[in-house]
């Protein structure tokens, strides 16, 4: 492993040297990566299907008399799919088989029993070993993940998921010295097209040692193809990252004006920045006015299910607490491209009628800006709740089962009946006059 870097580079032209004034070029901090790959968020998999006898005699030896087999094809370069087996025994513990090495054989090796990620949950997760021919490393563990669903409660309107196997995506982590403070990255990474690849981005920005990886988080961002760099605050330094270089090891941050830093920070006890919007009525709104009341904002598209599902929910709540101090603002996002807004709106509108939705909603177009570049929107739904001074009371944000034993309390509920129980801890009962 190279030793740590961290420098902060500053040039200055001589004064009175030709070519002009004095100029400042950016100052970049460079660190060191680590030399392997690691499992990270869940961003890839397939629907588990019933394997075929030819399949399962491919198996040989590694399949018990009785056991049920599904195979799940998990995407991992581009035009390639891994099959990866899940094997179900009728007196053992399951586990996942898949042809790591590309030998097109099955070698007992190359089977991993899945395990529990914590007492008493139904996720569990398995390493698969990838033999990479022509990767920086020679090997990755990729981590696979199987929800079992048997006994699960569902809320009103959920419907039992259909069985899959996900993998969890390469990222490269390293560590860079930004103004004397130690500051972890996760820079998500591809075998196709290196580490300009799509997915889970974490920058531990308070550097506290820990990524908050909760997607409205100011320390997580969700790239996707040609996004832009996200800049990141580290105390009075704004920073994205500049470059990955695997054949040095290193990853390079740059840094930027304050005044590029557009992201508004999501933090419970926050205030939430006054914004102007457009309503579905073409009149010009702000979210100041709805000052004195707590305020459910939602960002939600017809496109989206879990949207769709939350608004009997909406419905509900809002008929028995609007004239309790209550509102909520929906922020449309139906993903239209420059031009199609109207079209997008049309659509929302249609739905918001059908629906008898009779709360605010504000345009697409009047807060596209605000979702993409302010919020950093890359959930659907994304809901915060405020007080009546418009100050952040929760961003629904659950404790991830890692951490449960760790003093984490998960934040008030904003969907389903835990948004009952929510406005009911604030306003008291409905039927309270």
């Amino acid at each position: 492993m190279r030793p740590f870097i961290a420098v902060s580079i500053a040039f200055l032209a001589a004064a009175g040297c030709a070519g002009g004034p004095a100029e400042i070029e950016p100052v970049e901090y460079i660190g060191a990566l680590k030399q392997e790959f690691v499992a990270d968020a869940r961003t890839s998999g397939d629907v588990l299907e019933n394997a075929s006898e030819e399949a399962i005699a491919s198996l040989g030896e590694l399949v018990p008399e009785g056991a049920t087999v599904q195979v799940a094809e998990i995407p991992w370069k581009k035009d390639t799919k891994l099959a990866v087996y899940l094997v179900s025994p009728a007196e053992s513990d399951r586990f996942v088989v898949a042809d790591g090495d590309g030998s097109d054989s099955f070698e007992a090796s190359e089977r991993s029993v899945l395990t529990a990620t914590r007492e008493g949950g139904n996720t569990y997760e398995a390493t698969v070993t990838l033999t990479l021919d022509d990767g920086p490393v020679p090997t990755y563990d990729m981590v696979v993940a199987w929800h079992d669903y048997s006994g699960l409660e569902l809320e009103d309107g959920q419907n039992i998921p259909q069985p899959r196997l996900l993998a969890n995506n390469p990222v490269l982590e390293g560590t860079v010295d930004v103004n004397g403070h130690e500051v972890k990255v996760k820079v998500p990474y591809s075998f196709e097209t290196g580490a300009n690849a799509s997915g889970y981005q974490h920058v531990d920005a308070n550097h506290d040692g820990a990524y908050d990886t909760s997607l409205t988080s100011r320390e997580t961002t969700y790239l996707r193809e040609g996004d832009p760099q996200p800049i990141y605050r580290i105390d009075d330094r704004y920073v994205s990252i500049k470059d990955v270089d695997l054949e040095r090891w290193t990853i390079i941050l740059a840094e930027h004006p304050a005044e590029d830093y557009m992201r508004v920070e999501l933090e419970v006890g926050n205030e939430l920045p006054d914004f102007t919007f457009i309503d579905f009525e073409g009149d010009e709104r702000r979210l100041s006015e709805f000052r004195g009341k707590y305020v459910l904002v939602d960002v939600w598209g017809t496109w989206c299910g879990p949207c769709r599902a939350d608004v009997p929910h909406h419905k509900r709540v809002y008929a028995a607490y609007k004239d309790k101090g209550f509102e909520i603002l929906g922020l449309d996002d139906e993903q239209s491209e420059d031009g199609e807004f109207d079209e997008g709106l049309e659509k929302a509108r249609e739905y918001v009628a059908q629906e008898e939705m009779t709360w605010p909603q504000a345009t697409e177009e009047s807060v596209k800006g605000f979702l993409v570049e302010g919020l950093m929107v890359r959930a659907w739904p994304t809901a915060i709740l405020l007080d009546p001074d418009g100050k952040i009371i929760s961003l629904d944000r659950r404790c991830p089962p890692s951490v449960v034993d760790n003093g984490c309390v998960d934040q008030p509920g904003l969907r389903f009946g835990r948004l009952d129980a929510t406005l009911e801890d604030l306003l008291g009962s409905p039927e309270q006059r």
